[in-house]
């Protein structure tokens, strides 16, 4: 697990969300009012109290439609596939519910949480959970562990045959078994890596200085992230985010920022 996050904001009517590309699968369980998904045809629906959101290749929009309580555990890139047990591509840019990966067990954990007197305690019955259900890695997945940290150690600023390379395997082999258990190509997990640094930079600056998205540098920015150019950054940035930086920095991003780290500082960082 790379962290245990939670969201609550007994106000909440209507508020729009936009969950932003990570890199990541989460479990979700809500007990407050769940949230309705947003579809890009139009419309909305809501996939259920207990959730398994898949990788994403662009941002997913989430609407509020009363109280939000709701908690998540997030996994590290490598471990989707060892967690679904299956091709974590089937998910990709997919919502399924919980109940669907873990059969009766799934609605019995959110009546727990939803029972549960504290914050403490919804975490620890969902961890406790999860780590039952855990497949541990064998000898590929190891691999592929040390292939998603080479990404996120360079941010994303590393060719996929070098990450081939290290690991002592054919290009073909490394995008088979990426695709099969990370859910994403590494040269995508290379991009969404990029582009994290990028949103990660951009909130601190934000958050410490309140300048404007023509004010902070995203230049510099772009280079230090591994981008040719701000025009680079600026078309990956429409393609991940789904907006501009400036129409970005415009929004909230109380549930984006769960699961930014070093920009919302999500609850309980977990190995």
């Amino acid at each position: 697990m790379r962290c245990v996050w939670l969201l609550e904001d007994e106000r909440a009517q209507g508020e729009m969300e936009r969950v932003l590309p990570d890199g990541c699968l989460d479990v979700v369980v809500e007990y407050g009012q769940p949230m309705e998904r947003v579809l890009p045809a139009g419309g909305a629906g809501a996939a259920g109290r207990s959730i398994v959101a898949g990788q994403l290749h662009s941002a997913m929009q989430l609407r509020s439609v009363g109280p939000i309580g709701m908690l998540g555990v997030r996994f590290e890139p490598w471990a989707a596939g060892a967690f679904l047990r299956e091709a974590a591509g089937q998910l990709t840019d997919e919502v399924t519910t919980l109940d669907s990966v873990w059969g009766p067990t799934a609605r019995e954990l959110e009546e727990r949480i939803a029972e549960a007197p504290d914050d403490e305690t919804r975490m620890r019955l969902l961890t406790d959970e999860v780590e039952r259900q855990f497949l541990p890695p064998g000898e590929t997945g190891h691999a592929l562990r040390e292939a998603v940290r080479l990404i996120t150690g360079h941010h994303g600023d590393i060719s996929v045959a070098e990450i081939a390379r290290r690991l002592q395997w054919s290009r073909r082999r490394l995008e088979r078994h990426f695709a099969s258990a990370v859910g994403l190509s590494p040269k995508t997990l290379c991009r969404i890596e990029r582009f994290q640094r990028v949103v990660q930079d951009l909130g601190a600056a934000e958050r410490t200085s309140g300048r404007s998205s023509e004010r902070t540098g995203l230049a510099g920015l772009a280079l230090d992230a591994g981008y040719a150019d701000q025009a680079h950054l600026a078309r990956d940035f429409k393609r991940l985010a789904g907006l501009s930086v400036t129409s970005y920095l415009a929004e909230q991003h109380v549930l984006s920022d769960c699961f930014t780290v070093g920009s919302g500082q999500p609850e309980h960082p977990t190995p």
